[in-house]
């Protein structure tokens, strides 16, 4: 009866048995299948941590899987470091971790499995090399600036939109994901999500998600994100700086200073643009 009882399990099985002449009811079916000993599970090497949600913004534990049969192997309360120290120190012989990038996560793995290499996931992979690959196009945006306009272009061109790029007419980028950021904010706002809440979930600052979370309209957001100021004409300059590791904001102003920015040095800390804005 075990083969028919893992097959079908209960009235299917009960039906097919019948057929064969052996009369048998789907509840004892249905007990044969949970008498039966649990297989032998082969010996966990690879590992998979990552974190869900049973409510999401509020409430997160941590799914352990094993990565060579992809089957999960347990459950965490929480996605702190605690639990998952004691459940690696319970569990040795795990030769690779493969985890998110949150670091409770990677200073437990190196406390309870000091053996095992540790390794990103293939989403976490794209992730990080979207971000790069945003930062990197952002640094290096001046380089698709086109040439200057004739003369007579100029003339009779009108005052453009500081919302819009000059070359393709499209939103800025930067006004894009303030609009989008707001939207998002605004909805898990009207969902009764608090501001930290908010603020893990998309990423942002505390601060940064209260002002989204306060303002009326986008405009005056956006408007903010397009400001100009007299470090413009450098800031491609000062991005490629932060981005070789110079992040001495006082040594960025002395080189753009010696360069021909006008005016004096008047704060120990000058409004240096984000290196990835």
């Amino acid at each position: 009866m075990q083969p028919i009882a893992l097959a079908l399990a209960g009235r299917a099985g009960a039906r097919l048995a019948a057929v064969l002449r052996v009369p048998i009811s789907r509840t004892t079916l249905l007990n044969v299948v949970m008498a039966m000993p649990d297989p032998p599970r082969p010996a966990l090497r690879v590992l998979g941590v990552d974190d869900f949600a049973t409510r999401r913004g509020r409430r997160y534990g941590t799914v352990l899987v094993d990565l060579d049969s992809h089957r999960v192997v347990d459950l965490l309360p929480g996605r702190e470091k605690a639990p998952l120290v004691a459940w690696l120190a319970d569990h040795p012989g795990i030769e690779m971790i493969c985890r998110d990038r949150a670091g409770a996560y990677a200073e437990a793995a190196s406390a309870g499995a000091p053996q095992a290499r540790q390794v990103a996931d293939a989403w976490h992979l794209w992730d990080n090399l979207a971000h790069t690959v945003e930062r990197t196009v952002i640094a290096h945006r001046s380089c698709l600036t086109p040439p200057p306009p004739e003369p007579s272009e100029l003339a009779s061109a009108k005052a453009p939109d500081p919302a819009l790029t000059p070359d393709t007419g499209a939103e800025k980028w930067l006004v894009t994901r303030t609009r989008e950021r707001y939207r998002a904010v605004q909805d898990l706002l009207a969902q009764g999500w608090t501001i930290s809440a908010i603020g893990r979930e998309l990423g942002l600052a505390r601060h940064t998600a209260r002002r989204y979370a306060r303002c009326e309209s986008p405009e005056a957001l956006a408007d903010r994100a397009i400001r100009t100021t007299r470090l413009d004409a450098w800031r491609p300059y000062l991005i490629g700086r932060w981005n070789q590791g110079c992040t001495n904001a006082s040594a960025l102003f002395r080189e753009i200073q010696a360069q021909g920015l006008p005016g004096p040095h008047t704060a120990s800390r000058p409004p240096l643009p984000a290196p990835t804005a």
